[in-house]
């Protein structure tokens, strides 16, 4: 899971109460542990966290924030990072694999060898 800090602020003069992600609009294979309710006094800033598991997808984690006062519909696209994982294998495999990329991107040269002393 991705961890997601959150930076809540309330610029009004009047406090935010039962301040939490409401609503979850996740691609399958996605998964969200959402932050504990809150309550954001007036002017005040809170640092939450939530943790998402973009499952692999290319797709933003689109939720609901919603407070007392109302309902805001947050997008966040997964980080670049998360859609890559480490993953080994043998040379049989990698050669499996690597033969299944060609494509228009591939570049094939020869070289010749260097003369000898040169």
């Amino acid at each position: 899971m991705t961890s997601v800090r959150l930076t809540l602020r309330n610029t009004t003069t009047q406090p935010l109460s039962c301040v939490k992600v409401g609503g979850q609009r996740l691609e399958a294979g996605m998964e969200m542990q959402p932050f504990n309710q809150i309550t954001l006094g007036a002017e005040q800033t809170q640092t939450v966290n939530i943790y998402i598991d973009f499952g692999g997808k290319t797709q933003p984690a689109s939720f609901d924030l919603s407070t007392d006062k109302g309902t805001y519909p947050v997008t966040l696209p997964p980080p670049a990072g998360e859609l890559v994982v480490p993953l080994r294998m043998d040379s049989e495999v990698w050669g499996r694999l690597a033969g299944g990329l060609k494509g228009m991107h591939e570049h094939k040269l020869t070289l010749d060898r260097a003369p000898e002393g040169g």
